[in-house]
């Protein structure tokens, strides 16, 4: 019986409950993200991914070993994604446009993890599940993630989300049946998040503060898995700094003083909300931190941090990245503004995420328990509500970057296949090199293996 006296629902009487094993409706996100590559992908080697060319001509010349795909790229040790990345390479003649099909899969995996723990919610009729399951989609799939999603160099940012979910899943499994073995399946996932790209990193922190959170409700088991956890997480890092050494180009960390950085990060955590005004994405971090702030508040004071350590997870990994963000790019050339880049909304999306999946999982105890205050729940409902109307429009108004992103890649085609008469500047569109005989050297990489642009010329 649930606390307000009357029966608690099925936790089968979730997604599966219509007796249906597949909803259809839940495959339209997936479309859309695929007819987002299909639309505007295009096979071109694009900025950071000629670092791979080297790399890839290495190893096909049997040169280069594992100690190069461990090295650093910029602040990030690419390790598991560079696998993937050379396999589909050496496969596909390095088509880059199959990897961003690839990167595809990691957000089907973690669309399909997220609806796994939907679907243990309960809920009272169809339309509401497919209505949460399909925001959930529109989150993971946006448009406005079109850099990460149009450039197979940037499947390690959606690796570190995939992964991320996927650990922060295993946690919640693990708080709520008490067994050990799924902290071993966060463990892995955070070991493949964290060697994908420094972002991924921050899940350590996140997986110890939400079980150290948890603990009053989970025992002492709790407190055993927050020192493993905490333990392995500090191997992790001191793995990953192992030799490290900061990009010669990398701004000054809190370069311009913390109060920018503050506005930095209230910019990236209202990302997904605003558009590209950073005093307006400031004001959207502001209003989705104190909602966070509100959910959370509401759930210690409930003790039921544990039955939402999944999306407690994914609020603050998204808004440790944020922080993150905050003290290493503020000092960069567009200041504010480039908290709300496309490649980092990835990040702040999960946030978002984290705070929905509390809305669907408390609404029913907001309705029996707290029938005395649903103005609280009604503002919440409504903050998130016009959130996830932003993140519509947004999925439309996105179009638009798309497509010029596919008009430039298209004229670098054209730049890279007649390199030998290319300008220094027109070779400067494919990336900064430091001269134009550095870019046309890796451009004849590129023709000589018969790689990319040049698989199927004559």
């Amino acid at each position: 019986m649930a606390k307000s006296g009357r029966p608690a629902d099925s936790a089968d009487d979730g997604f599966r409950a219509s007796g249906r094993l597949f909803n259809p409706w839940l495959v339209l996100p997936v479309l859309w993200g695929l007819g987002l590559v299909h639309a505007f992908g295009v096979n071109v080697v694009f900025n950071d991914e000629w670092s791979l060319v080297p790399l890839f001509h290495g190893i096909a010349e049997r040169s280069a070993g594992w100690t190069d795909l461990w090295s650093q790229s910029n602040e990030h040790r690419m390790f598991f994604p560079r696998l993937v990345l050379l396999a589909s390479a050496l496969l596909t003649d390095f088509n880059t446009k199959v990897q961003m099909y690839v990167s595809q899969l990691w957000i089907l995996l973690a669309y399909a993890v997220l609806l796994k723990y939907l679907g243990g919610r309960p809920a009272r009729k169809e339309p509401w599940r497919t209505g949460a399951g399909l925001l959930v989609g529109l989150a993971c799939y946006n448009t406005m993630q079109y850099e990460n999603f149009l450039w197979g160099f940037q499947m390690a940012f959606l690796m570190v989300h995939c992964f991320a979910v996927v650990g922060f899943y295993a946690l919640h499994r693990a708080l709520q049946e008490n067994r050990f073995r799924w902290v071993g399946v966060a463990l892995a996932a955070g070991v493949v998040a964290s060697f994908s790209s420094l972002q991924g990193l921050l899940v350590w922190p996140a997986y110890v503060a939400v079980l150290l959170a948890s603990a009053p409700t989970s025992g002492k088991s709790g407190l055993k898995w927050a020192a493993a956890v905490g333990a392995c997480g500090l191997l992790v890092w001191a793995a990953y700094f192992a030799g490290y050494q900061k990009p010669d180009w990398s701004p000054d960390y809190l370069g311009r003083g913390l109060g920018y950085s503050v506005g930095y990060f209230f910019a990236s955590v209202g990302g997904f909300a605003a558009a590209r005004y950073a005093a307006l994405a400031v004001a959207m971090g502001l209003m989705a931190f104190a909602l966070a702030a509100v959910l959370v508040a509401d759930l210690w004071r409930s003790r039921r941090i544990k039955e939402n350590a999944f999306p407690l997870g994914l609020i603050l990994f998204g808004y440790a990245v944020s922080g993150a963000l905050a003290i290493g790019r503020a000092d960069q050339g567009d200041g504010v503004a480039g908290a709300m880049t496309s490649r980092y909304s990835t990040f702040n999306l999960l946030s978002y995420l984290g705070m929905l999946l509390i809305a669907l999982q408390e609404q029913a105890r907001w309705r029996t328990e707290a029938p005395a205050r649903p103005w609280r729940r009604r503002a919440c409902v409504g903050v998130l509500a016009g959130f996830s109307a932003i993140l519509l429009g947004k999925a439309v108004l996105y179009m638009q970057p798309c497509r010029k992103w596919r008009a430039e890649r298209m004229a670098e085609i054209e730049v890279l296949q007649n390199y030998p008469a290319a300008t220094t500047e027109q070779l400067g569109r494919l990336k900064p090199f430091a001269d134009a005989a550095t870019a046309r050297h890796h451009v004849e990489r590129l023709e000589q293996f018969r790689w990319n642009v040049f698989a199927e010329v004559p």
